[in-house]
């Protein structure tokens, strides 16, 4: 009688946490370290951050004000040219990375931890009132001049403020930030009844992506998630963003895995355990698709920069 081989099975969610209790990501991106808030100009920020930013992300939110040049980041798998009176807005938890800061560039750039917001004037419901902060939202506002007028003169506020007191006057800085969060809500915020069937789908779809990216990886099971089927789920994302489902989900993969080839010692098949393929093969196919080198490869070339 020929006895069974034997396959080792793995619990993909222990065999994660096992390297991710014992794998710490790099220090923060910036040189001094903040735990609540931070503020300066574009045009100083080369003596606070660590140039160049490879695939990051922060526990806090970010806002970027751009007043003259052109400032060039990546935000997930999008390319963005942020212009002068306009905003790059890069919520917590998003992967970025961003190659340095051109002298010509002149701004502000804000970053606050959502607990900022918590005090005498705000709670912890209240960030849920500024949808560009999630994941889903709009990275790239472009303002009026009226607008951008009177955004300039908030941030220069707040910069003046912080340089001058830190975050001793708390409540100062936070009375400003909640201007500027109010104000950009105005350019970006829509009736939820006038957004589309295909909208809310899409919105919902990527918040449940971002919370479940590692557990959850086939378009069925998001679509069980949206108590939807998979056709309309796929034709909602398309017409939305001009994706698949399946392409969001292979693309935060992907976005992942980078962050970890950039900033773990993590071996490939601890990273394909980490993003939720127990089968380091198929991940590295999928990989290559995207990028055009195996994780391998990529790492290596890391190495060499």
């Amino acid at each position: 009688m020929t006895s069974k081989v034997q396959v080792k099975t793995y619990d993909a969610k222990s065999f994660r946490d096992k390297f991710v209790a014992n794998e710490k990501a790099t220090d923060s991106i910036f040189k001094v370290n903040f735990e609540m808030f931070f503020c300066s100009k574009l045009e100083d920020i080369k003596k606070y951050a660590k140039f160049p930013i490879t695939p990051s992300k922060e526990n806090s939110h970010s806002l970027i004000f751009v007043s003259e040049g052109v400032y060039k980041a990546k935000i997930g798998f999008r390319e963005c040219e942020i212009k002068p009176n306009e905003i790059l807005i890069v919520p917590a938890g998003q992967i970025f990375s961003l190659d340095g800061i051109d002298n010509c560039v002149e701004g502000f750039t804000i970053h606050f931890h959502p607990d900022f917001l918590i005090g005498k004037l705000g709670n912890k419901e209240l960030i849920n009132h500024f949808d560009f902060l999630k994941i889903w939202g709009d990275c790239q506002l472009k303002l009026s001049k009226q607008k951008a007028f009177f955004l300039f003169q908030l941030f220069n506020r707040i910069q003046a403020e912080y340089a001058s007191n830190g975050i001793q006057q708390n409540e100062l800085i936070q009375s400003y930030l909640f201007a500027i969060l109010f104000e950009l809500n105005t350019c970006t915020t829509k009736n939820n009844e006038k957004l589309t069937s295909a909208t809310k789908i899409t919105h919902q779809f990527r918040e449940l992506l971002f919370l479940n990216i590692k557990e959850k990886q086939k378009v069925t099971d998001y679509a069980n998630l949206l108590h939807i089927t998979p056709n309309h789920l796929n034709k909602s994302v398309k017409e939305i963003t001009g994706k698949s489902p399946t392409t969001w989900i292979d693309e935060t993969i992907i976005c992942e895995a980078k962050y970890l080839l950039f900033q773990t010692s993590l071996t490939i098949s601890e990273i394909s355990y980490q993003v939720g393929h127990l089968e380091p093969s198929y991940f590295s196919r999928i990989f290559k698709k995207y990028e055009g080198v195996t994780p391998a490869e990529f790492k290596k070339l890391i190495e060499k920069s």
